[in-house]
């Protein structure tokens, strides 16, 4: 019986490291404690033809999907972003019309610099951008 609620134990430590991302650093993958990121609109209205504003995104968000939308504004535009260790995600807004979206999601932590990049299907000059890079 003793051997049986060990074995629990350890299946519970187990899955426990795994959620918490600790599995990728047992395997010399180091989970990094957040991400240092760039948003921006490029476009001819957009301030200064596409102003750059920074910010840091936890690696676990206390919310789900990419945690808490963050909000930024350029002008007439307005950005939406998601950004955590697995998902990324940027709605883009000219007033109340949406001009691009799009959501990604990882089905392992994301350990690398990443960007996504929409454009305006009306003017594939005009676009907006979410870059995070680890720390």
């Amino acid at each position: 019986m003793k051997s049986f609620i060990e074995s629990a134990k350890i299946i519970q430590a187990v899955a426990l490291c795994l959620s918490l991302g600790f599995a990728n650093a047992a395997l010399g993958q180091v989970v990094p404690n957040g991400y240092h990121c760039d948003v921006s609109v490029i476009a001819p209205d957009a301030p200064e033809g596409g102003m750059i504003q920074k910010f840091d995104a936890p690696f676990k968000s206390q919310g789900s999907h990419g945690g808490d939308v963050r909000t930024f504004q350029f002008g007439p535009y307005q950005v939406q972003i998601l950004a955590d260790g697995f998902w990324r995600s940027l709605s883009w807004w000219k007033g109340q019309t949406m001009v691009a979206e799009t959501v990604t999601a990882a089905a392992a932590p994301i350990l690398q610099h990443s960007v996504v990049i929409v454009y305006n299907p009306s003017s594939r000059e005009d676009q907006a951008y979410l870059s995070c890079m680890p720390f």
